[in-house]
């Protein structure tokens, strides 16, 4: 009983509810903590290689999935409006009312995609951001849990300990039960109480076969 109640407030302050004592708590917390930081390791690096390829003026690269589909549509209409200014520059001079349309017209979209750009920069460096952030967290969420696993390994080493004293308790104290049953049959046999009230009487004849019976 003492070495059950030793193991029973060991467990409760150790945090180990495990009945088997393989796993604790912070074994479980460590393997998820584990799995959320390279998730976060691997968004981290995603977010950056994306903010990189937008400052750098690489946003064509981008994959659609990420790609600004309204700044696609000006893109397209930016091509249409250089190949139409290319051919009224080649039929009119650079006065014509046309071509000072389409020329203003490739101003304001140049524009119109240079403050796309900047905003999905500014989106894409917010994400980047947010993303390193939860990597650092999850790291030193990741340390944190380490440092309790660590700690409860030791303390489940003591703890195989004293289940094994209490499975040894148990052992000795059937087999000290048994012995005890053997010595007190024992004691009986060697102090019998019985006595003999109509002792056994040697037949004369024997009891078989009947053989008139059996002629008959």
């Amino acid at each position: 009983e003492e070495a059950e109640l030793d193991l029973a407030n060991y467990s409760r302050n150790n945090n180990i509810y495990s009945s088997d004592g393989k796993e604790g708590l912070a074994t479980g917390k460590l393997s998820q903590l584990h799995d959320l930081a390279t998730r976060a390791e691997t968004d981290r690096m995603l977010k950056q290689s994306l903010y990189e390829e937008v400052r750098a003026g690489r946003s064509a690269q981008l994959p659609e999935a990420f790609a600004d589909p309204k700044t696609g549509e000006l893109q397209k209409r930016l091509g249409e409006l250089k190949v139409e200014y290319a051919q009224l520059s080649a039929t009119y001079g650079e006065k014509n009312p046309k071509l000072v349309e389409v020329k203003q017209q490739t101003a304001a979209i140049e524009q119109q995609i240079a403050e796309s750009r900047g905003g999905l920069e500014l989106k894409l460096k917010a994400d980047y951001e947010r993303a390193v952030r939860d990597e650092a967290s999850m790291k030193t969420a990741l340390d944190r849990a380490k440092a309790e696993a660590s700690q409860q390994n030791q303390a489940l080493i003591e703890f195989n300990i004293l289940k094994q004293e209490v499975e040894t308790n148990k052992s000795l104290y059937t087999d000290f039960l048994q012995k005890m049953s053997q010595a007190k049959i024992q004691e009986h046999e060697q102090h019998n109480n019985m006595r003999m009230i109509d002792p056994p009487q040697v037949p004369i004849t024997p009891v078989g076969p009947n053989r008139l019976r059996t002629i008959f």
